[in-house]
């Protein structure tokens, strides 16, 4: 009976002190997202193209800097269906729409958007980037042509033709390479194969993914054609 009495002792006050605990805080899971990569490479290049600046309805998610004459960023975005988002060119002052759209996003996929051609009147290209890894030694890139008046392209990777035919607007289906240390790609006018424009070299590491795009226009003030490459993952270095 003595067990007993000293066993209520104990449970009771437990009992009492544990109804006057809170109740667990429950901690929102974080909102799904997916990875966007902008590049903006209109012609010719306005003083105020210094951001192309990325929103979720009035909700500010990333911007595109100003690398050369082509703007590039990546950030994250809300993952769903009809996800809007607004792209905005300015630097502060000045904040002109450009595109505004519903985007059907998969969580941790990873999409690009281009914007090229005249300024005064863009393209727009919208692609989900295909992250699936290459063999080993090897490396995944895709080509993009931005420039609207510069005829079709083909590309070459250490002087053996990758691709052919790239028109303006175009997206390039994936292609493995070996990777290189020193790789370096080269856009060549299929009508004019005078007309070069190399990549220069850069680090193609294997397992790398990268998108390569052509940019600018011929005769065009302060944008001659050039080339701008995005890396996808930490294995392209440039």
């Amino acid at each position: 009976m003595k067990k007993l009495r000293s066993l209520f002792r104990v449970i009771i006050p437990v009992l009492l002190f544990s109804g006057c605990l809170p109740s667990p805080r429950l901690v929102p899971a974080a909102s799904p997202t997916a990875q966007l990569s902008v590049v903006y490479a209109c012609a010719p290049v306005l003083p105020y193209s210094s951001t192309v600046v990325v929103y979720d309805t009035s909700r500010f998610l990333f911007s595109a800097q100003n690398d050369a004459s082509v703007l590039n960023g990546t950030g994250g975005v809300p993952a769903g269906s009809n996800v809007n988002l607004t792209f905005k060119t300015g630097n502060g002052s000045v904040n002109n729409i450009l595109y505004t759209n519903g985007f059907n996003l998969v969580a941790n996929n990873s999409y690009s958007m281009f914007f090229g051609g005249p300024v005064t009147n863009p393209c727009q290209l919208f692609i989900q980037n295909d992250m699936t890894a290459p063999a080993p030694g090897m490396a995944r890139v895709r080509f993009v042509n931005l420039s609207s008046d510069t005829g079709i392209f083909n590309v070459l990777y250490r002087s053996v033709k990758v691709d052919s035919g790239l028109t303006y607007q175009s997206v390039s289906p994936v292609f493995e390479v070996p990777s290189d240390s020193m790789a370096s790609f080269t856009f060549v006018n299929a009508a004019i194969p005078a007309v070069t424009i190399p990549t220069g070299t850069f680090l193609l590491g294997s397992g790398g993914i990268c998108i390569i795009v052509l940019a600018g226009n011929n005769g065009v003030q302060n944008f001659s054609l050039c080339s701008k490459i995005i890396s996808l993952n930490s294995k392209v270095i440039l």
